[in-house]
């Protein structure tokens, strides 16, 4: 088989130059109508020698994108091309991805893009030699599937992908966000907690907003008594940003809640996060690091074990009093920047 490796280096050259920012622009338009010609032809010389070469037919299906020729029919006659003679795992969930932009995007063919996605899934099952490939691209998929269920209001389905997606692939925020919300909104704390957590992780607290207001709801309306994890996101996220939860600043916030909490870590001794939170108030409110660690103390004792960032607190207000924790008897299972802080 002849090697293209030349002209399709040269593809990827000329597409980094065209540039559609300029809106209506006459001389950026022609700039940009040569530049896709000149693809085309290169792409046209490669398939001339190799009609179903799936990397030049992904070239052209790029261009046929672009505002210069939104070509959807050549789109999706080059998709088929591929799907239909490829054995190229990659090439292929490019082909899918492109055919469901268009059914869900470009020509509101709401069956035809659901269909597509269920084939898509039968492809990414074949894959045997690289399963974090499989497992992502499985919930990428699920996640595009009970995305479109949501939008078509049938949200059994709809939670039943955004489950399917996170049991493959943990962390992608957007499925998390709109999964978890779905899920408070039916009264599925437990698996609101997973789906949250992970989107509350890496998101800035305005991106938490939403889900934390009803988490407050619910919780002044008394629904969540058993589910203090949910209650710990609302928590810091009206802590940063009090007034736009109504408060007039983080110290009427704190007063309304952090008497709550206190009562519950009496009542209820066993309940670790609520001596987590107690020891993140100390910590960043009051600045006590002595209240602080006593209290992460008693979280960890009641885990056992380390499993968040909180390790990295934990620490901190040990250096502060000279606390030496060399010897700490649980496991530690933070993730690799957090146990690095700790060690450094």
């Amino acid at each position: 088989m002849e090697n293209f490796n030349d002209e399709l280096e040269q593809i990827a050259v000329l597409y980094q130059t065209l540039d559609f920012s300029s809106g209506d622009d006459l001389l950026s338009e022609i700039t940009n109508k040569n530049t896709c010609e000149n693809i085309l032809a290169i792409v046209r010389s490669v398939l001339d020698k190799d009609p179903t070469n799936s990397i030049a037919l992904l070239w052209r299906i790029q261009i046929n994108g672009t505002p210069i020729f939104d070509n959807t029919a050549a789109i999706q006659e080059d998709c088929d091309l591929i799907l239909n003679t490829t054995t190229d795992i990659t090439s292929k969930l490019k082909a899918y991805d492109w055919l469901v932009y268009l059914y869900s995007e470009k020509l509101s063919l709401t069956d035809l893009a659901i269909e597509t996605l269920e084939n898509k899934l039968i492809d990414i099952a074949s894959i045997e030699d690289n399963r974090p490939l499989q497992d992502q691209v499985f919930g990428d998929t699920y996640h595009r599937l009970g995305h479109i269920y949501q939008t078509e209001r049938n949200d059994d389905l709809a939670i039943d992908y955004y489950l399917k997606s996170y049991h493959h692939a943990p962390k992608i925020p957007a499925r998390n966000y709109d999964g978890g919300l779905v899920l408070l909104e039916y009264g599925r704390f437990d698996e609101a907690t997973k789906l949250l957590a992970e989107h509350f992780e890496v998101a800035e607290p305005l991106q938490s907003k939403a889900y934390a207001k009803e988490i407050e709801t619910l919780f002044n309306d008394g629904e969540l008594d058993k589910h203090w994890e949910l209650f710990s996101l609302f928590y810091p996220t009206a802590f940063d940003i009090p007034i736009e939860f109504g408060y007039k600043n983080r110290q009427e916030f704190v007063a309304k809640y952090l008497p709550v909490i206190i009562e519950e870590a009496k009542r209820n001794p066993t309940n670790a996060t609520a001596w987590r939170m107690l020891g993140n108030n100390y910590l960043y409110h009051d600045k006590n690091a002595k209240k602080a660690f006593e209290n992460l103390s008693k979280y960890y004792e009641l885990n056992n074990s380390v499993d968040d960032s909180s390790i990295e607190r934990y620490f901190d207000v040990a250096e502060v009093l000279n606390i030496d924790l060399r010897n700490i008897d649980f496991p530690i299972n933070a993730n690799g920047a957090d146990c690095y802080h700790v060690l450094t």
